[in-house]
C-alpha cells in the first residue's frame, strides 16, 4: 500500500545471535501516518526498557509488524507480508525466534475471528490493550515463550448509541447521518506517488504524563495503556518531517468505516502534552510537522467542551525549529472559517489542506453517513479558495459503496474532472464486518468497483499534470528530504546525486515530490535544508527544480 514503511539497513544471511545482552528487536510498519507514530512510540518504550533496537530484520531476535487492517486489500497485504517473513525464517535468511503482529489487524482478528487468517503468519498477536506490557511480551517471545495476553473484548458498536437515541436522523439504507473519512489511503488505494526520505535517528518525548490522553466522559476506556502513551518517540531516521497525532479513535460513525471498532471513541491529547511532544520532535531535527488524527477538526471537543484545533495550531506555530506545519485529515463537515483563517494567519502553515470527501453524489453521501451534501462540498471548496488562495487541496474518494449507481459514479467522475484537487487518492469499497454498510443493498461488484477506482485516477492524473505544469518558472522554498533512491544516510551521497525535496504544497509519503538537480549548491545539500528553487519541469505528479539558495537547519 502507498505509505508502507519498511526500515532496513541491509539484506542477507543473519548473523549469529548475541551470546550476551538484551534481545534485539526490529519493528516494521504497514499502514498510515498514525501507525508510524505508534511505531515510534513503541520503539521508545522498548528501547527505554533495555531492549536493543535494530532496523535490520535479518539480525533480530524478535520482529514486530505494526499491521494495517482497514480494508480488504490492507488485510491481504498484511497476510502476504507476515507470510513472507515466515518463509524467510524457514529459509534461514532471518533468525527471529518470534514474529509478532501488532496494531490494527491484530485487534481486528481478535474482535472478528473470521479475519484471523490475515495474521496467521505471525507467531502471536498483540492488541492495543497490551502495548504497555510489550517489553515483557517481547522478552518472553525471545525465549520462545508466549505470556498470556489480554484478549480485547468486542467493543460496543459505534452506531449503537445512534440507533437507540431519540430523533436520530437517518441516511439512505439506514446509515447514520454523521460521518468521517477513513484516513490515509490503505492497501489497494490508488494515490499520488509517495515521497519522503529517511536518515539518522533521534528521540522525542511526549511531555508531562499528566497530559496523557483522556477518554470522552462516559465512554469506554481507551485501548492503549499508559506506559505506551507516555513513552518517548524513537524516530528511526533523522527525517525532516514528523507526524503529530493529536487524538485517537473516532466518533463520526461513517457507515462503511471500521475505525471506531478498531480504535475506539475519539479521545484528544491535552494541548500541553502535544506541545511538549512537538518541541521534542523539533529538537531531533523535525522541520515539518504534519498534524494527524482520524479527524483533526474534532480535536479538543471531548477534553475542553468545544473544538480547540485553532488554539493548538497557533501554539504549535510558536515552536522554534518548526518551519512548516501541515494539517491533514480535516473532516469537511467541520472545516470551518475559524480553522481556515488560522491557517492563513502564519507563514508556517503550509498552503495545503487535506479534506477527505469520499464522494460527490448526494445519495451515496447519505448512504455513507457523511453528514454533508454536494452543495456543502461546493460551498467548502469556495470557502477554501477564498480564505487560502492558491492552496493545494488533497482529497480521497471511495467508489463501489453499496447503492452507488453508474449515474452516481459518473457525477463523481465529472466532479473530479472539474479540476478542484492538486492531489487525490481513491480506493474501492470492501465490506467491513460490524459496519452498517456491510449489510446494505445492492452491493457493487468488486471488479466493477476496482474499474471505477482506476477510471477516477486516470481522470485525476490529467488534473494533477496541469496543476504541476502551472508552476514551471515559479520560485518556491523546498524542504530537502534525501538523495534520490536513498533508504538511509549512511555516508555522503555521490556528487552527481539528484535530491528529493518537496515544496509546501506537497505532503510527505502521499503526494508527488520535487526533484532537485543542477551544478554548484546541489552538492552541498543535506536533509532538512530549506532551499529556494525555481521550477524547471513538471510531470504528472512530480516537479523538477534548480536550487537558488539554501537555509541550513539549526538543531
Amino acid at each position: 500500500m502507498p505509505g508502507r514503511r519498511e526500515r532496513r539497513k541491509r539484506r542477507g544471511r543473519p548473523g549469529p545471535p548475541a551470546a550476551d545482552g538484551p534481545p534485539i528487536i526490529c519493528l516494521l510498519t504497514l499502514g498510515c501516518a498514525k501507525n508510524e507514530v505508534d511505531s515510534e512510540r513503541l520503539l521508545g518504550l522498548l528501547a527505554e526498557s533495555g531492549l536493543a533496537v535494530s532496523f535490520d530484520p535479518s539480525d533480530s531476535d524478535v520482529i514486530l509488524v505494526n499491521t494495517c487492517g482497514f480494508i480488504s486489500e490492507a488485510r491481504a497485504e498484511t497476510a502476504e507480508f507476515l507470510g513472507r517473513l515466515r518463509r524467510l525464517r524457514e529459509e534461514g535468511r532471518i533468525r527471529a525466534k518470534a514474529i509478532l503482529a501488532i496494531g490494527c489487524m491484530a485487534r481486528r482478528a481478535a474482535i472478528h475471528p473470521e479475519l484471523a487468517p490475515a495474521v496467521s503468519g505471525a507467531d502471536m498477536t498483540v492488541s492495543f490493550e497490551d502495548y504497555g506490557r510489550l517489553p515483557e511480551i517481547v522478552r518472553a517471545a525471545a525465549k520462545g515463550k508466549a505470556p498470556a495476553a489480554v484478549r480485547p473484548a468486542a467493543p460496543a458498536s459505534p452506531w449503537a448509541e445512534e440507533r437507540a437515541g431519540p430523533g436520530r436522523r437517518m441516511g439512505a439504507a439506514g446509515a447514520p447521518a454523521a460521518g468521517s473519512h477513513p484516513g490515509t489511503p490503505a492497501a489497494g488505494t490508488e494515490t499520488d506517488r509517495p515521497g519522503g526520505g529517511k536518515s539518522g535517528g533521534g528521540w522525542a518525548r511526549p511531555g508531562d504524563p499528566a497530559g496523557r490522553m483522556q477518554p470522552e466522559p462516559g465512554s469506554a476506556a481507551p485501548p492503549c495503556a499508559d506506559p505506551f502513551e507516555d513513552a518517548p518517540r524513537l524516530r528511526p531516521g533523522r527525517r525532516p518531517h514528523a507526524f503529530l497525532k493529536i487524538s485517537e479513535g473516532c466518533d463520526n460513525r461513517c457507515a462503511y468505516c471500521a475505525i471506531g471498532i478498531i480504535r475506539g471513541p475519539h479521545r484528544s491529547a491535552a494541548i500541553g502534552k502535544l506541545l511538549a511532544e512537538a518541541r521534542g520532535l523539533a529538537e531531533t531535527g523535525c522541520r515539518e510537522l504534519c498534524v494527524v488524527a482520524q479527524d483533526t477538526t474534532r480535536y479538543g471537543l471531548d477534553l475542553y467542551g468545544s473544538p480547540r484545533l485553532p488554539d493548538l495550531l497557533r501554539e504549535l506555530a510558536r515552536i522554534d525549529g518548526i518551519r512548516w506545519i501541515r494539517l491533514l485529515y480535516a473532516h469537511p463537515a467541520r472545516l470551518d472559517e475559524t480553522v481556515l483563517r488560522t491557517l492563513a494567519s502564519d507563514g508556517k502553515f503550509c498552503p495545503y489542506i487535506d479534506v477527505p470527501l469520499q464522494h460527490a453524489d448526494d445519495d451515496v453521501l447519505r448512504a455513507m453517513g457523511r453528514g454533508i451534501s454536494r452543495r456543502d462540498i461546493d460551498a467548502l471548496l469556495d470557502r477554501i479558495r477564498r480564505l487560502l488562495p492558491g492552496a493545494a487541496i488533497r482529497t480521497t474518494f471511495l467508489v463501489g459503496h453499496p447503492g452507488e449507481t453508474e449515474a452516481a459514479f459518473r457525477r463523481l467522475l465529472e466532479f473530479v474532472r472539474e479540476g478542484h484537487f492538486a492531489h487525490m487518492g481513491a480506493f474501492a469499497y470492501s465490506p467491513e464486518p460490524g459496519t452498517p454498510s456491510a449489510s446494505m443493498e445492492p452491493p457493487c461488484d468488486a471488479a466493477e468497483a476496482a474499474c471505477r477506482r482506476d477510471e477516477l485516477m486516470r481522470a485525476q492524473r490529467g488534473v494533477s499534470a496541469r496543476w504541476c505544469a502551472s508552476f514551471v518558472g515559479e520560485e518556491f522554498d523546498a524542504l530537502v528530504d534525501a538523495p534520490a533512491g536513498a533508504s538511509s544516510m549512511e555516508g555522503p551521497p555521490p556528487p552527481d546525486a539528484r535530491w528529493q525535496a518537496r515544496i509546501n504544497r506537497q505532503a510527505p509519503d502521499t503526494d508527488g515530490v520535487t526533484w532537485l538537480a543542477g551544478d554548484g549548491g546541489i552538492r552541498s545539500l543535506a536533509p532538512g535544508d530549506i532551499v529556494r528553487v525555481r521550477i524547471t519541469g513538471a510531470g504528472d505528479y512530480d516537479l523538477e527544480a534548480r536550487p537558488l539558495g539554501t537555509s541550513r537547519p539549526k538543531f
